[in-house]
Order: C-alpha cells, then sequence, then structure tokens
C-alpha cells in the first residue's frame, strides 16, 4: 500500500510533462497557460478485525484550465491527461465537465480519478 506522498507523487509525475501542474491553487491571471491543479478528493477504507487496513479508494480531481480560444489543445490535453491516468491505473470516476472562470477567462476542464491502494 503507498503512502499519501506517494500517491501525489505518482499523479504529479504522470501529468507533470502535459502542462503546467500545481498541487490544491488556483491560478492566477499571470500564470502561463494551459495550467493543471490536482487535489485528492477523498479516501474510505476497508479494516480488517478494525485494526489492518486492506484497502483504500483513492480520488484525485484534476482541472484543467485553457483559453477560450484554445479549446482544440485543450482536449488535446485531456486525451494526453486520461492516457497518463489510465497509464498508472486510475480510472475515470465521473464524467468530464467543463466551466468558464470568468475572472480568469479560462475554461476549467474537470476530471475526477480513483483507484484502490491496496
Amino acid at each position: 500500500m503507498k503512502t499519501e506522498t506517494q500517491l501525489r507523487a505518482e499523479v504529479y509525475n504522470a501529468i507533470t510533462s502535459i502542462a503546467t501542474v500545481s498541487w490544491l491553487s488556483k491560478p492566477t491571471t499571470s500564470d502561463a497557460f494551459p495550467l493543471m491543479t490536482y487535489q485528492l478528493l477523498s479516501s474510505s477504507s476497508e479494516y480488517s478485525f478494525g485494526v489492518v487496513r486492506s484497502a483504500e479508494d483513492r480520488a484525485f480531481q484534476i482541472d484543467l484550465y485553457v483559453a477560450p480560444d484554445d479549446i482544440v489543445n485543450g482536449d488535446n490535453k485531456l486525451d494526453a491527461i486520461k492516457t497518463a491516468m489510465e497509464n498508472i491505473d486510475y480510472r475515470q470516476s465521473g464524467s468530464t465537465a467543463e466551466f468558464l472562470d470568468t475572472d480568469l477567462n479560462k475554461v476549467i476542464k474537470v476530471t475526477r480519478w480513483e483507484r484502490y491502494n491496496v
């Protein structure tokens, strides 16, 4: 079973070559885009005899920020994220949602990923 730090590093290493990545932060207008943020969403555990952890469900969210006039590049980056996350045994747990951040004038493409840490 991997530690939380190892899981975060694994996700970071998988996606860092796709675009600039930051942990738990909101981009500012001075940042270079496209840009990604990621965060650990939840964890639930199954316990054996109340003591030993046998599995943990780990879920990450990756937000991809792209300019509205750069949607094609954003879609390509999203495909690269999907490939990278599948390569480290995560599955997409929700459909891709898109939002417009009016403060940044950027489209946010949200994906959620999960896997069992056993």
